[in-house]
């Protein structure tokens, strides 16, 4: 139980979701039961228990808690004629398709799943490796949250950058827009100055008048170069 709780508790630190254990001192119960309808199944055909093959026996009673008295068939018919038979047995075809002892019948299908139950039994891992295993997950978390932050940051900084640049455009059209209307008054003052110098007789008024036309001129001339 201690060893299940601690399973549960590196998914749930790690985020790995949720997944079933069976305890094994929760199921020693059933090695009298395990073995006890192995004479007694019917047409001669074996459970899927029985055709189990592991390297260390303590792990049976966690095979026979998850696969039961399920017996094996070679195709659907056999399967149906042993699941309503006198006694009502829960059979698998090599198919695939289950027959349960409610009578209903699943599974099936064109692509045969292999490969699920492998003879391979992997080596335990000792407390030293597991923690190893545990800080190497622990980092690599750490990394990802990390490279997660800096990507958000990224991407607020080129949204502002974006946000940025379009408020510079508006204001380059703007000034844009200014060059030519202030292009489109200097003839016209030019046009009047030169009007008022060719006038015999200029009086102290139209001077003054020039001499304000000809400082507009230089200060529209000046913003425009600043435009530009």
């Amino acid at each position: 139980a201690e060893t299940g709780q601690h399973c549960v508790e590196f998914l749930r630190r790690n985020q790995l979701g949720r997944t079933t254990f069976i305890l094994l001192d929760k199921v020693a119960h059933l090695k009298a039961q395990m073995y006890a309808t192995t004479t007694r199944t019917p047409e001669g055909v074996k459970r899927l228990f029985d055709l189990v093959a592991v390297k260390n026996k303590i792990y049976l009673p966690a095979f026979y808690k998850a696969l039961g008295d399920t017996i094996v068939a070679t195709e659907l018919e056999q399967a149906s004629r042993i699941a309503y038979g006198a006694k009502r047995w829960r059979v698998v075809t090599l198919q695939g398709q289950l027959i349960d002892t409610s009578g209903t019948m699943t599974g099936g299908g064109h692509a045969v799943a292999r490969g699920g139950m492998s003879s391979t039994l992997v080596e335990p891992v000792s407390q030293d490796e597991m923690g190893e295993m545990e800080r190497q997950v622990n980092e690599l978390t750490n990394m990802a949250r990390d490279v997660a932050m800096k990507r958000a940051s990224l991407e607020t900084e080129r949204d502002r950058m974006l946000s940025s640049l379009s408020e510079i455009s508006v204001v380059i059209s703007k000034a844009e827009m200014e060059v030519e209307a202030l292009k489109g008054q200097i003839p016209d003052i030019q046009d009047r100055i030169k009007s008022l110098r060719q006038h015999q007789g200029v009086s102290v008024e139209d001077k003054t008048r020039i001499a304000e036309l000809t400082k507009q001129v230089d200060k529209e001339r000046n913003a425009l170069n600043k435009a530009k």
